[in-house]
């Protein structure tokens, strides 16, 4: 079955261009621009193993992605949807403190096609810098648009697995409850992203900040629960089924806390364990199940659907994530819930204008 949703929004996507803007990327950038092929054959010998498993292909990270290249890829060959705006998550733009707020002055200095508008942004911020409050407050005068505020906190036991922060626990650090106060004084989201097993820091952070709309990511992403990935993670099915049974109550608890909304997205990340890009119909074997479960959790009210594009991109088409979360909403929830999943609750939690 194929869902027509006319106009969506997508909640998670990212832009970048590593050859002109401090990023992780950017030496390898260099290197693609000059000899893809090269690079391409070298990628597991001079990316590191974590980097490798969580991106999987130098294709998307290694070269520029503006929106002319996200409108494309997110355009629908058979009419069942039209991008009509789309909310920017911080992505990896090496800077700290004042220097944060560039890459969010950047993305809104870019020029977006007449037909895709430019939502929102999810800007980049630390609790835990100094002089926190004034960095928040200059971020916000140089951003017009910001809506929300990300700060990754996923780190893995598994070294071969990539962690994004120096803290296991960072949502439940002190030094970050107290300095999130100065999000949460100011009105605005926060989008979380952890990791499955540091999901009961989501509850922390949300009982903490009961008045703070929470966005999980990616459902908590669960490295390994596809097929292996690291040194030793998922590396047999009877522990990616345990993997799968603990993320799925986690998910559960975090759904108890009313200021958290779930996002659907980031089911065709590469650090999950695909070996190959699946058809859509092992996506749903996969995804559908967990989906749904997910999606009942949180209820009607509590949903958004994010491409994550271009991150997921390496696994699976923007198409497919829209009707795999459409199949699990509806599983859930019935066909009227669609328009609150794909428009509606993301214009009303990121305060995105109606079209007109």
């Amino acid at each position: 079955m194929t869902y027509r949703l006319g106009d969506i929004v997508d909640a998670h996507m990212h832009l970048w261009d590593p050859l002109t803007t401090p990023r992780e990327a950017s030496g390898p950038a260099r290197l693609y621009s000059i000899a893809p092929r090269l690079l391409e054959k070298a990628f597991g010998v001079v990316v590191p193993r974590a980097n490798r498993g969580f991106v999987g292909s130098p294709q998307w990270v290694a070269q520029p992605f503006l929106p002319a290249d996200y409108s494309a890829l997110a355009r629908s060959d058979d009419d069942a949807y039209r991008v009509g705006s789309a909310v920017h998550i911080e992505a990896s733009w090496k800077a700290e403190g004042f220097r944060a707020a560039d890459e969010s002055a950047w993305i809104n200095g870019l020029e977006f096609p007449d037909s895709l508008s430019l939502g929102g942004i999810v800007g980049h911020f630390d609790p835990r810098w100094t002089d926190s409050a004034a960095v928040l407050d200059a971020h916000l005068a140089s951003t017009p648009n910001l809506v929300g505020i990300r700060c990754s906190a996923p780190v893995h036991p598994d070294p071969g697995v990539k962690s994004w922060t120096d803290v296991p626990n960072l949502y439940a650090d002190t030094r970050f409850l107290s300095g999130f106060a100065a999000i949460a004084e100011r009105s605005l989201t926060f989008d979380a992203w952890v990791y499955a097993h540091q999901l009961p820091d989501v509850v922390t952070l949300a009982r903490e900040y009961p008045e703070t709309t929470i966005i999980l990511n990616h459902l908590g992403t669960e490295p390994g629960v596809v097929g292996p990935r690291g040194e030793r993670t998922g590396s047999s099915s009877a522990q990616r089924a345990g993997m799968r049974d603990r993320w799925l109550d986690a998910i559960s608890a975090v759904a108890a806390e009313p200021n958290v909304v779930a996002k659907l997205s980031g089911y065709g990340m590469p650090v999950l364990g695909y070996s190959s890009p699946p058809d859509r119909a092992e996506l749903t074997d996969l995804w559908h199940p967990i989906l749904t479960s997910t999606a009942s959790a949180f209820g009607v009210d509590r949903l958004m659907f994010g491409s994550n594009m271009p991150i997921d991109a390496p696994v699976l088409t923007f198409g497919d994530a829209v009707q795999l979360v459409a199949a699990a909403v509806d599983a859930a929830h019935g066909p009227t819930a669609l328009p609150a999943a794909f428009s509606a609750n993301a214009r009303r939690i990121y305060r995105i204008p109606s079209p007109r």
